[in-house]
């Protein structure tokens, strides 16, 4: 015996049925981007379309595909014009374009953030515990300390260690952020 609201939700499901059934369901055109190689997946989802119906597009064309698969540009344009998409071919080339600008007047030039080093990304890594702890237990010597300080179960001195190394670290990455703000004038703090 079914509940009653088991009946009230397959009497909405199929009035949703019906009701869609009535509209016209409008095909969205696309402009899909397509670079040298491309993933059948990854074509599917710039269309978007489903996987499968691209690969069984693939397949009428005699090309067996799995979703993984790498197709190049020419398979790619076939099938976006298959789906009735436009399409634009960029190549590796085509990024350079655009890169190199004209010089900015000084007078346009205006005050920004400073810059984040690489040092500084580093050290907002090795500030999480388990990361700081295991790089410290990579290097030999301080590694071997710590590694006795646990067998000894003197914790305090472990967190001493690694805490000593944050520091020297946060540290260092700060004069790299000041001599940086130091090299480029640009820079404002």
């Amino acid at each position: 015996m079914r509940s009653l609201a088991s009946v009230r939700r397959a009497r909405e499901r199929e009035r949703q049925r019906h009701h869609l059934g009535e509209q016209e369901q409008v095909k969205v055109v696309r402009e899909v981007v397509i670079p040298e190689t491309i993933t059948v997946q990854e074509l599917a989802n710039r269309m978007a379309e489903r996987a499968a119906d691209v690969i069984k597009v693939l397949m009428r064309m005699g090309v067996m595909a799995t979703i993984n698969q790498v197709i190049d540009a020419d398979t790619a344009e076939l099938i976006v014009t298959e789906f009735g998409h436009r399409l634009r071919r960029v190549s590796e080339a085509d990024v350079e374009i655009g890169l190199r600008g004209e010089d900015d007047l000084p007078d346009a030039l205006e005050p920004r953030a400073p810059v984040v080093t690489v040092m500084g990304l580093q050290v907002a890594a090795l500030l999480s515990g388990a990361v700081l702890t295991e790089e410290t237990f990579e290097w030999q010597g301080i590694g071997y300390t710590l590694a006795q300080y646990l067998i000894k179960r003197d914790f305090i001195a472990v967190q001493g260690i690694v805490t000593a190394i944050a520091v020297v670290v946060a540290i260092i990455s700060f004069l790299i952020d000041v001599i940086a703000a130091v090299v480029d004038p640009r820079v404002r703090y």
